[in-house]
């Protein structure tokens, strides 16, 4: 029985043992390390950076915003357009000699096409007013 207990008080070591490896392995490895400096702060840098928080994304007046909303709306037609390009392709190409799919698939291709030339000149068009009185 005494050694019984010998070899449950030498497992019970090695696995203790084990653990505060693991432990000082994952603390010192794994953990990201920060790095800790004093900063002198000047109330300029201090406004530089509130301005930087409190404007993320680095807007610089009515103008660019304007130019970012209109770039994420041409971006939405775009892919609009894209979509129902593929779509009509994707309804030509299973029309399987049905003229009335294929007509439907013509005319979806042919009015997405004038879809796309109208955002793209609405673009040029926004984009030429804005360099010019922007």
């Amino acid at each position: 029985m005494n050694t019984n207990w010998n070899k449950r008080l030498l497992l019970h070591q090695k696995t203790t043992n084990m653990k505060k490896i693991f432990l000082v392995l994952f603390s010192f490895i794994l953990l990201p390390i920060q790095k800790v400096c004093a900063q002198s702060y000047t109330t300029s840098s201090l406004k530089e950076e509130a301005a930087a928080k409190l404007n993320p994304s680095n807007v610089q007046g009515v103008s660019d915003l304007m130019s970012r909303g209109i770039n994420a709306m041409v971006m939405f037609m775009g892919t609009i357009a894209l979509a129902l390009m593929v779509y009509a392709g994707f309804l030509w190409m299973t029309a399987a000699g049905n003229d009335s799919k294929i007509e439907k698939a013509r005319t979806i291709l042919v009015w997405t096409a004038f879809g796309a030339v109208a955002i793209g000149a609405s673009y040029g068009f926004v984009r030429f007013v804005i360099n010019i009185f922007g």
